[in-house]
Order: C-alpha cells, then structure tokens, then sequence
C-alpha cells in the first residue's frame, strides 16, 4: 500500500491560478501549453501523461458524436499499465474548453505528433515562466510545479461535486482511501493567501477571460 498511497503531496494549482496561466499563455502565444496546463488539470493528468498527449489523443464531441460538450483524452501509457488496463482515458466536461478544442483540433495537421512538440524541460521552463508571473515559486512545498495540475483538479472537482468517487474514477486512483488522504492534505495547502493583494488582483484580471462550466 506505501506504493499506492501518496507520502507527501505536492501544493495544489488553485483554480483561479490554472485559469490566470491559461490566458496568460494564451496571450504570450503558446497555445500548446496552455492547452496542456487545462487538460492537464480538468483530466486530474499526471506531467508525463500531460507531456505524451497527442491531438489524436483527445477526443472533441463531434468525433465521438455526443450531443454534449464533452471530450474524451485517451492515455496510451498508463502508469498502472501492470496492474490496471493498459489503456486509459479521463473525460473533460467544462463546455467552454471543450468547444475551444474542438476548433483548435480543427486546425491541427499533424494529429500524431505531440501537442508539446519541445523537450519535458522547455516546458517546464514555459511553465516556471509563467507561475512566477503572478509572484510564485515554481518549485516543490512552497510553489506550484506541473505535478500540481493534478492535485489541484482532483481538490475542484471534489469541492465542485462533493463526490470522492468522481476524483477517484478521473484521477484513476484504485482505492477510494487513497484519494481521500490525497485531497483532505492538498486541500489544506494553498499559495494564494501568501501572495500580496497586487498579486491576488493579476490573478483575478488574467481569470476573467476564461471560466470553468
């Protein structure tokens, strides 16, 4: 069980956070790692699941032919291939992302190559840029590194549904106590109070151009 179960977890990406860098990367023109940064936090991913994804990959409505604004993201190479099934997938249900991918899928020509076409450590660097825009450390305890996307999805969708079996399923955690001891410790840490109100209020401003459900 000391496999399964985290030991220590890293510090939630706050939803408001998740959405600021979302437009923020959308602004600087990295249209990739914002796309990564949402699915990776609405598909609860962990960075090399994140990192592996392919527009093939993820699913749009209108290819699956579902009535509803939601998308499908395959996982090809799961971490509990061994033990589970050897392909995986998360659903992401927020309509407004959802209809963005489908018109960003759209206009993809190479739906095989990797969405991130650059190495794990160039997007980490997008990455580290963009969290200390807003005044964070992007490095583990006190700052949000891409393994936070995860904890900080699967911490919304339990306050948003109240549910532990739905972060359960879409985080594809195999015991339900795992993800309980997982969320009840990331929900107790958060970096946004230890920003300053200017801080806060770039956040807040970046926010206002994109909205979950």
């Amino acid at each position: 069980w000391r496999s399964v179960a985290p030991t220590t977890n890293h510090v939630p990406c706050p939803e408001p956070l998740a959405l600021a860098m979302f437009s923020l990367a959308t602004l600087w023109d990295w249209w990739d790692v914002g796309i990564l940064l949402l699915l990776g936090f609405l598909g609860i991913l962990r960075p090399g699941e994140m990192l592996r994804l392919r527009p093939a990959d993820v699913l749009p409505p209108s290819v699956l032919l579902l009535p509803s604004l939601t998308a499908y993201v395959s996982i090809r190479d799961p971490k509990q291939k061994r033990t589970t099934a050897r392909r995986e997938h998360v659903l992401v249900e927020d309509a407004a992302f959802v209809a963005f991918l489908e018109e960003w899928l759209a206009c993809h020509s190479a739906p095989e190559r990797r969405i991130f076409k650059g190495k794990a450590s160039d997007f980490r660097k997008c990455f580290d840029a963009l969290v200390r825009f807003f005044g964070i450390e992007p490095s583990d305890g006190k700052g949000i590194t891409p393994a936070s996307l995860r904890g900080g999805g699967a911490t919304w969708l339990f306050q948003q549904t109240g549910s532990i079996e739905l972060p359960r399923w879409r985080g594809r955690w195999q015991q339900v106590r795992t993800v309980e001891i997982y969320v009840q410790e990331v929900a107790a840490l958060s970096v946004l109070p230890a920003l300053s109100i200017p801080q806060r209020h770039r956040i807040r401003q970046d926010r206002k151009s994109t909205r979950l459900n």
